[in-house]
């Protein structure tokens, strides 16, 4: 598919949405936290709030956090995956140090829970993959924040729909705290009795992420230890029977 002419018309809408922003009652000076650098670089080329208000560029969760506190933007710009640390995180943390702080959050449906981001804290959730589609999730996001609103994509919705049809009597899995899928991956290999390191093999991914998906998932349920994981497991298969 050829995304040129999709590119164009946006450009040409941009000045629609920037004069929806600037009479809206939003604060605009914004900042951004990816992990995906090219993403951040488009963001500042397209200049879709405008460039001359934004106030901070990071890749790490530990920087979006320093950032929002010392800066306090009106509008941060987010992926769930950062260099360090998980957007889903950021989130819920970020709005309790800036009262009238609006998150767009933008997740990848081939990697993360599109559940959990539908149901989290941030004012607009979409995915990467859609991304310069008819449903232009940027656009419509900011449109919805200049009116107060909050947005979720068609997929984002799609996925939510989905897993209320299916409630929450399913096994285990279904159990647990929301988790990424990479940290239910690791729960997966932690009930087959593989260690850190086999993890990370078997994931293939640096020791250090694997030892930092283990801190997250112990956090979310409550625990400190590798082995009361695997308790939390067991209680959760027989409530599933």
């Amino acid at each position: 598919m050829d995304l040129l002419k999709t590119v164009k018309a946006n450009k040409e809408r941009r000045f629609t949405v920037l004069s929806w922003l600037l009479t809206s009652e939003l604060r605009l000076d914004w900042g951004a936290a990816s992990g995906q650098r090219l993403m951040l670089a488009g963001l500042q080329n397209y200049g879709t709030v405008g460039n001359d208000r934004l106030r901070f560029m990071v890749t790490t969760a530990e920087e979006a956090m320093e950032a929002v506190e010392r800066i306090r933007p009106g509008v941060l710009f987010l992926t769930n995956f950062l260099e360090s640390g998980h957007g889903l995180d950021v989130v819920p943390r970020a709005r309790t140090l800036v009262d009238d702080l609006r998150i767009i959050l933008m997740v990848n449906s081939l990697q993360d829970d599109l559940t959990d981001a539908g149901h989290s804290m941030a004012d607009a959730v979409y995915t990467e993959q859609e991304v310069l589609t008819p449903a232009q999730p940027l656009f419509a996001s900011l449109m919805a924040l200049a009116v107060g609103k909050r947005y979720r994509s068609p997929m984002i919705l799609e996925a939510m729909a989905a897993a209320g049809a299916e409630g929450r009597s399913g096994p285990w899995r279904e159990r647990l705290p929301p988790l990424s899928p990479r940290e239910r991956q690791w729960v997966d290999f932690v009930v087959e009795g593989l260690n850190d390191r086999e993890i990370a093999e078997r994931m293939e991914l640096s020791y250090e992420t694997v030892r930092g998906y283990g801190k997250t998932i112990r956090r979310k349920l409550g625990v400190a230890s590798r082995a009361q994981v695997m308790l939390t497991v067991m209680k959760m298969t027989l409530l599933s029977r």
